[in-house]
């Protein structure tokens, strides 16, 4: 009896499978036909703030949000007098829709002066209104997780984490007030962390389960959050500049085991990595896929939650690492970073 019952159920459970699967698709369907994505008119009243403006990609950003959108633009610098910092302000001090100001953004004292500087900026010129905060601040270590010293891992965890959610603490009354955008800066890191990136992975792990986290959150007040990433530019970018005063740092902390067992190895790979460290000149991203991408972040309504700037190569390896065996995705991942290896032969007795 059981068995016929269940025979029974099947046809039922399948038919109820095949509708409610139909459903959803056209209810997605009818959702994107009767809402398309369109993008916000903006103009000198739209005032953007964006973190980590003296290279790379913020650099880039301010450039883009003042010349080709015409927005007026807060560019927070972790130094006035850095090279980033230096050609904005002489590029743009006849303008009036432009902005900067220093943040250490791991000191709360300095997030504050932000929060008041900008909070001042609206209250003075009440036809501004705040359109957007994106945070862009970040640091990026190369080091196996035994390397890294305490240090270097906080540096990373209060910069790319912990200090990106203060500074949105400390902007949100603003936000709600204006029903401003949030644009985190995330990283492929966050979707599959990769080997003598573990730290700096978690911390783009953590800042976008963040982000899903606030989006939630936000939605009934009118603001929307929204992911950004921009995929590779790590020569165009000064994230990695200190790579070698780091890898000192951590050579210097090894005790005598482990200068034994990874100093061949520990040697070869801070030389492959060389060719990343050092300021570069900062300079607008060549890639311009990258700058069209985020102003879709910016602008579209009703938004995406997440937008990615990426080649087709990564779109591939990404979906290798995902329906591959475990074996398979770690050879994959290893041979996606092409970076020197470990060598048991070259340990010195």
């Amino acid at each position: 009896m059981i068995e016929d019952a269940m025979l029974l159920r099947k046809p039922d459970f399948l038919s109820f499978v095949k509708f409610a699967g139909f459903s959803t698709f056209s209810g997605l369907v009818t959702h994107y036909l009767m809402n398309p994505r369109e993008k916000t008119i903006v103009n000198e009243t739209n005032v953007v703030v964006a973190t980590g403006c003296d290279s790379g990609l913020g650099y880039s950003m301010v450039l883009h949000c003042h010349e080709k959108l015409r927005m007026s633009v807060v560019a927070c610098v972790h130094q006035l007098n850095s090279t980033g910092a230096l050609k904005l302000k002489k590029m743009f001090e006849n303008s009036d829709r432009f902005r900067m100001i220093e943040l250490e953004i791991t000191e709360d004292e300095s997030i504050s002066e932000v929060k008041k500087f900008v909070n001042d900026l609206l209250e003075t010129d009440k036809e501004l209104e705040l359109t957007a905060l994106v945070n862009n601040c970040g640091v990026m270590v190369f080091g196996e997780a035994e390397w890294q010293t305490n240090k270097i891992i906080d540096q990373q965890i209060n910069v790319n984490l912990n200090g990106t959610i203060k500074m949105t603490t400390a902007m949100l009354p603003l936000i709600r007030k204006h029903k401003s955008r949030i644009i985190n800066v995330t990283s492929h890191c966050g979707f599959r962390n990769l080997p003598t990136l573990s730290v700096y992975g978690a911390t783009k792990a953590g800042l976008m389960s963040y982000t899903e986290g606030l989006r939630l959150e936000m939605q009934q007040y009118g603001v929307d959050v929204v992911e950004f990433t921009p995929g590779s530019f790590i020569m165009n970018s000064n994230i990695t500049a200190n790579q070698l005063v780091y890898a000192a740092e951590m050579r210097d902390s090894f005790d005598e085991e482990q200068k034994k067992f990874y100093g061949e190895y520990f040697d070869h790979l801070n030389m492959y990595l060389s060719t990343i460290s050092g300021e570069k000149d900062p300079q607008i991203l060549p890639n311009p896929l990258i700058m069209s991408t985020f102003e879709e972040a910016l602008l579209e309504t009703p938004p995406k939650r997440r937008y990615i700037c990426e080649p087709w190569r990564y779109k591939w390896y990404h979906l290798l690492f995902r329906i591959s065996p475990a074996p398979i995705a770690d050879w994959l991942v290893c041979k996606f970073m092409s970076m020197p290896r470990f060598n048991s032969k070259a340990i010195k007795n």
